[in-house]
């Protein structure tokens, strides 16, 4: 799986943003790792929420599987 088809995948289900809820839910992880996974990550924040942009995430666990 490459990063377009993750972001396509994460795009259709939840959008162009998503919370840390929806992140730890599509990975199927705890929240508290979903939250390591993001740390340093750029958010917007939305109330009590942050929503992460859907580009971002999938970098990220591109980065994450290459280790």
């Amino acid at each position: 799986m490459n990063k377009q088809e993750l972001t396509q995948s994460m795009k259709s289900k939840y959008g162009d943003f998503l919370t840390l809820n929806e992140i730890a839910e599509f990975l199927k992880i705890d929240r508290s790792t979903a939250r390591q996974w993001v740390y340093g990550l750029e958010f917007l924040p939305c109330g009590r929420a942050k929503k992460f942009y859907v580009s971002d995430i999938a970098g990220r666990l591109m980065e994450r599987m290459e280790v």
